[in-house]
């Protein structure tokens, strides 16, 4: 008499670690896998209407990076976990490896999340604690993180989908390294045009572009 094969999942729980890599101890894994992941797309269109045209359509823009949003339960009472660290050193974990800043690029890291079939390059945009249990000494014993992380696309892929649409209107994020004539290079196929950009985006001291800085690059005849 045969006996029916029964086959088992095995549980993985959902790990943010540095996109470059490393071991368990810059790894962050989830005490509690997410009930929900939200996932948010924005697309930029430019709905200034150009004067006698009342009937005119949105122009594109650009397509801003995407944000995924959860929530992670933290617990430290040793119920579901006894060998669980207390809540506090949980949470630092968390925060060294999402919010810890690189002095050799001038900003937080990138951070991988993958948990299933999701495989997520992005840094971390917002973070929410609620602390929801208490020792008698005052020592917190649960906690929830709300967190919103925003994609990463890495300067390549953006220069790339950049100038595959000369002919809408683009908004690039200006990193280390880059220069107004540059980008016009990049955007236009002439470096020349950097006196013409500057005028459109206001730019007093364009030999020095602050990294962070949203630069306008319209359609312009070259």
């Amino acid at each position: 008499m045969s006996t029916p094969s029964s086959t088992t999942q095995e549980l993985k729980k959902l790990k943010i670690s540095p996109a470059t890599g490393g071991g368990e101890a810059d790894t962050f894994t989830a005490m509690i896998n997410p009930a929900s992941i939200s996932h948010e797309v924005v697309i930029k269109y430019n709905d200034e209407v150009p004067q006698g045209n009342d009937g005119a359509q949105p122009r594109y823009v650009n397509t801003e990076p995407d944000t995924f949003g959860f929530e992670l339960y933290i617990d430290g009472t040793g119920v579901i976990d006894p060998k669980a660290k207390p809540v506090n050193e949980q949470i630092d974990k968390f925060k060294k490896v999402t919010l810890e800043y690189k002095e050799s690029k001038h900003e937080p890291q990138v951070v991988l999340i993958e948990w299933g079939t999701f495989s997520l390059e992005c840094r971390l945009e917002t973070l929410s604690i609620d602390y929801t249990m208490f020792a008698p000494d005052g020592k917190p014993l649960r906690a929830k993180l709300t967190t919103k992380f925003i994609g990463y696309v890495k300067p390549k892929d953006q220069n790339a989908a950049s100038r595959q649409s000369p002919d809408l209107t683009h908004i690039v994020t200006v990193i280390s390294g880059d220069t107004l004539p540059l980008l016009c290079e990049k955007m236009y196929g002439n470096g020349g045009l950097y006196l013409q950009i500057a005028q459109i985006n206001g730019l007093v001291n364009f030999r020095y572009l602050q990294p962070g800085t949203e630069l306008l690059f319209p359609p312009i005849a070259k």
